[in-house]
């Protein structure tokens, strides 16, 4: 949305809530463009890096963010909970195992923030590796209101999904797949 924590980012999501409300249907506050970059690839403003990982100022801005979101949204009845991030961490970096394991302390991080004013929604958590790798995860359970997310693309069925399948099922809590095949009429 080429908005900053300056800019008012809320001019275009109140609308959408709105819209919501009157249509009623519910919502997913989803942020797909982090401080720094979530990925390192095309789908954020990034510089060719998951930056968000790496840098202190980007992850206390993205915490930040995320407060002012909860803050404005809290009591909004449409809105059925919040997504931290869009597919972080792109697969194809050296040094990916090691960016991993940052994913968890993050999403504490800005869970924390979020419950400083909202102790009532939802918070959905992605897998590092385009929402699929949960690995990454050894806390699953820090926050008494998440759930985890996942996408696949590339066809769907149990065999491709197992992965994703036997984490829901170990951990006991809730898996919503937010994004699933795009592209051609057979997906």
């Amino acid at each position: 949305m080429e908005l900053n924590v300056n800019k008012d980012g809320f001019a275009r999501v109140d609308p959408l809530v709105s819209w919501c409300c009157d249509n009623h249907l519910y919502i997913i506050l989803d942020m797909h463009d982090a401080s720094g970059g979530q990925t390192g690839d095309n789908i954020d403003d990034n510089y060719g890096y998951p930056w968000l990982f790496e840098n202190e100022k980007s992850q206390t801005l993205f915490c930040d963010i995320w407060r002012k979101i909860v803050d404005r949204y809290k009591d909004e009845p449409v809105v059925l909970g919040y997504e931290l991030l869009n597919e972080s961490i792109a697969l194809y970096f050296d040094n990916m195992k090691d960016t991993n394991t940052k994913l968890e302390p993050l999403y504490k991080c800005a869970v924390t923030s979020i419950r400083e004013v909202d102790n009532n929604h939802i918070v959905l958590l992605g897998g590092a590796k385009w929402n699929g790798n949960f690995d990454v995860f050894s806390d699953w359970k820090f926050d008494d209101k998440i759930m985890y997310t996942c996408h696949r693309y590339g066809g769907i069925d149990t065999k491709v999904i197992a992965n994703i399948i036997s984490f829901r099922d170990k951990i006991g809590l809730p898996m919503y797949m937010g994004e699933i095949e795009h592209n051609t009429d057979e997906w």
